[in-house]
């Protein structure tokens, strides 16, 4: 797709006509063969099972919901020296705070955003009649898959071009034949490495929570245990959810796992 010289809204309006709304149906049709998939396959005992022909393992694990004290695992944090690098505030900090929190916004970020009009929606509507076999469920499954991963990417880099196109700076937004396509500031963000020299690490043992990415870094670092941050979780509530995901040739199969 040629996008030299167009503006956003051009692109966008290219992309409905070359891959948009294949996208989005086949993402939902991914989505609801899995959740009949999940439906089909709950009961059955294998966990993993192994489809090697089609290159897809499906597996129920765990979804749990959690109920954290914060202020204890923000002390541990503290003890272990790491707690500075990783402190956040917490949702409803700059509400209960709001004259402290203020003074350490950041300027708002532009993100990119979409509209659909009645053109657009009926370009996206569609149906389909799903089979009741485990096999051909995961067949469909493969099929969107194939067609989602390039679109996906095609997306991802289209979006970088819309984000930077001076037009849409300056206009802020630009409709086309399938809805349009505008800028909106982003959510508040807050200079916490300024926050924290200034208030200090009191206010956000009480008030704060660890960023999950930061913390996610350390512990793929080995510098924590994931068991030394579960301590201080409570599961509230759990779900088992099904999950589907592609193998390679070399995915080993123990004598667990059922091999269709």
């Amino acid at each position: 797709m040629n996008t030299n010289n167009v503006n956003a809204g051009e692109m966008m309006e290219m992309f409905w006509r070359t891959g948009y709304p294949e996208l989005r149906q086949q993402e939902d049709i991914k989505t609801k063969a899995t959740e009949k998939l999940e439906q089909l396959l709950y009961h059955r005992s294998e966990n993993p099972i192994v489809y090697g022909d089609l290159g897809y393992a499906v597996s129920f694990k765990p979804k749990h919901t959690y109920n954290t004290d914060w202020e204890s695992l923000n002390r541990f944090l503290m003890e272990v020296g790491i707690y500075p690098l990783v402190a956040d505030l917490k949702q409803d900090t700059p509400d209960k705070f709001p004259e402290i929190c203020k003074m350490f916004e950041l300027p708002k970020k532009d993100i990119l955003s979409f509209s659909v009009n009645k053109v657009g929606k009926q370009l996206l509507s569609h149906s389909i009649a799903l089979p009741s076999n485990e096999y051909e469920l995961l067949k469909i499954i493969k099929q969107s898959d194939s067609i989602i991963v390039p679109l996906s990417e095609m997306y991802r880099n289209l979006k970088v071009k819309m984000q930077n196109c001076p037009t849409l700076l300056e206009e802020r937004k630009i409709s086309h034949k399938y809805g349009s396509v505008y800028l909106k500031k982003d959510k508040v963000r807050y200079d916490i490495e300024t926050m924290l020299n200034v208030i200090g690490t009191d206010f956000f043992i009480k008030h704060g929570k660890p960023n999950s990415k930061k913390l996610y870094a350390f512990i793929k670092r080995g510098i924590i245990k994931n068991e030394q941050i579960e301590q201080f979780r409570t599961i509230t509530n759990s779900k088992v959810r099904l999950e589907v995901n592609r193998i390679d040739n070399k995915t080993r199969v123990t004598s667990k796992q059922m091999v269709i």
